[in-house]
């Protein structure tokens, strides 16, 4: 976000949207708000193993027909960082270690809006739930750093799964839009795969009052940061050592909501650089055609003998 970027107004805009998001209409299986979860943990549980990823748990609600369903829900928040497709230059590093932390990821911010402490209060909940089942002291909660002093979290999802720690999912191909070039389809090799669990969906919001919204496809890299956007999250930990996890939150979808700030900031920053480099710089002078000079050049004088 530049200078010309109104936070004020950002926040406002945020505020009404938090507020919209907590009474759109929702159906059974739809995302929920984030901030609503935590009045129905009672259904929830923490699986050890599933099949998206041996080694790392998922927190799942039961669904009414049987089987386990991970709990997803919704925020909103100002986008102010992002590292998304498309991939369009070589990754130097192409050991397992670093391959395996490759991931397409965000942070969000609400700049101060107090909404965003409910959402810390989640976190906690959902911290508790883990500790619950793989025990007291063994789950690090989510690692997210401030931005600009504000509370802000990070979302992310790995490009690639450890084919071992998933033998019954296929590899599912890169679209064109993430990988152009068949950077990271070449670079997986065999031993790993993209899955199921790998796939973010990236789509435009359209929300009509009293009505449920609806989502269209939208391009990953026309996501700017100043944009309001809505990320939906997961819940999953990984192994950091032996009987230790960090929790971190899995972006499943990432919806661009309102680019009219962050779009008008630009605008205002391009207009007030052309306006520098036309006044900018030292001025020259200027010699006319008609004057013509005659310089004289310099010469060593010799001492000669008479």
């Amino acid at each position: 976000m530049n200078i010309f970027y109104r936070h004020e107004e950002a926040r406002e805009v945020l505020k009404r949207n938090l507020s919209q998001v907590k009474v759109e209409e929702v159906e059974d299986g739809d995302v929920v708000y984030m901030g609503d979860i935590v009045k129905d943990t009672g259904n929830m549980k923490v699986l050890r193993h599933t099949e998206n990823n041996l080694r790392s748990p998922r927190l799942v609600v039961e669904k009414e027909n049987g089987g386990f369903k991970e709990v997803c829900v919704r925020l909103p928040g100002i986008l102010c960082r992002k590292v998304l497709p498309p991939i369009r230059r070589d990754i130097s590093n192409s050991q397992p270690h670093a391959v395996r932390a490759l991931k397409q990821s965000v942070k969000l911010t609400a700049l101060g809006l107090e909404d965003y402490e409910d959402i810390q209060h989640v976190m906690d909940v959902v911290h508790q739930l883990f500790e619950q089942e793989l025990g007291p002291g063994t789950v690090q909660p989510v690692l997210s750093k401030p931005y600009e002093g504000h509370l802000a979290f990070d979302i992310g999802t790995r490009y690639f799964t450890d084919r071992d720690d998933a033998p019954c999912q296929e590899h599912v191909p890169f679209s064109r839009d993430e990988d152009p070039l068949f950077i990271l389809e070449l670079m997986r090799k065999g031993r790993f795969i993209r899955s199921e669990d790998n796939i973010v969906q990236y789509c435009a919001k359209v929300a009509m009052e009293g009505s449920r919204p609806s989502y269209s496809p939208f391009k990953p890299e026309n996501f700017e940061e100043g944009d309001i956007v809505e990320a939906h999250i997961s819940f999953a930990c990984w192994p950091i050592s032996k009987d230790s996890y960090q929790l971190t939150l899995i972006m499943r979808a990432l919806a661009s909501v309102d680019t009219r700030l962050r779009t008008e900031a630009t605008v205002k920053a391009k207009k007030v650089k052309q306006q520098s480099s036309r006044g900018g710089g030292s001025r020259k002078r200027v010699i006319k055609n008609d004057e013509n000079f005659v310089v004289k050049r310099h010469r060593i004088v010799y001492d000669m003998d008479e």
